[in-house]
């Protein structure tokens, strides 16, 4: 397991990524203005889209802009310049910087933990669950802050996250994606209250 002594105080810009390619939900950067660990907050706000998007427009970044961003660092093995990375069936974090036009990983940007949600667009994602989400992963990186920046911490975090998400769905907050590629109901199958049906007659 990849390890370095980095602590998680050090990657206080939280960079998320909402990996949705369904046309109801665009995938973007979100820029939000709130402090993280006691510093403010760098959440880069780019378009990373591949079909219509009814979503407001976030602002966006130019490629010079973004270009400049993810420079690299030149931070050997040594100090840190390694891969990272937690990988979930709906959660993929990452210590370092994504381009959100290139998809290219700049792994020296170890002071960035990147977020990408959903991958394989198996839930509806509305603003305001997306949102949940992304507070609960904020709440999460400030919990384990002071923990070494290793895969075990990101895992861990990675996994609070994914039961978080289970929570949502069993709660009836978050509904499966019935134009998934694959409708395997990874979570459990949907549960439907019978009173909601036509023709069906509930018992009291």
């Amino acid at each position: 397991m990849a390890s370095t002594s980095m602590s998680l105080t050090r990657a206080c810009k939280v960079h998320a990524v909402l990996a949705c390619s369904i046309p109801s939900v665009s995938s973007a950067f979100l820029t939000t203005n709130v402090t993280f660990l006691g510093q403010p907050v760098e959440m880069p706000s780019q378009r990373w889209s591949q079909r219509r998007c009814s979503r407001p427009g976030p602002v966006t970044v130019r490629a010079e802009e973004v270009k400049e961003v993810t420079q690299a660092k030149g931070l050997s093995r040594e100090s840190g310049g390694q891969w990272l990375s937690c990988t979930t069936r709906h959660v993929r974090i990452y210590a370092g910087y994504v381009d959100p036009e290139t998809q290219v990983m700049d792994q020296s940007q170890l002071d960035k933990l990147t977020l990408m949600l959903d991958p394989d667009n198996e839930f509806e994602w509305p603003e305001e669950m997306v949102e949940k989400v992304y507070d609960k992963y904020r709440e999460l990186v400030e919990t384990y802050a002071g923990a070494d920046l290793t895969e075990y911490t990101l895992r861990l975090i990675g996994s609070d996250l994914e039961h978080y998400i289970r929570k949502l769905l069993l709660a009836g907050e978050l509904k499966y994606n019935l134009d998934c590629r694959v409708l395997n109901f990874s979570m459990g199958k949907p549960r439907i209250d019978p009173a909601d049906l036509d023709d069906v007659e509930v018992e009291e």
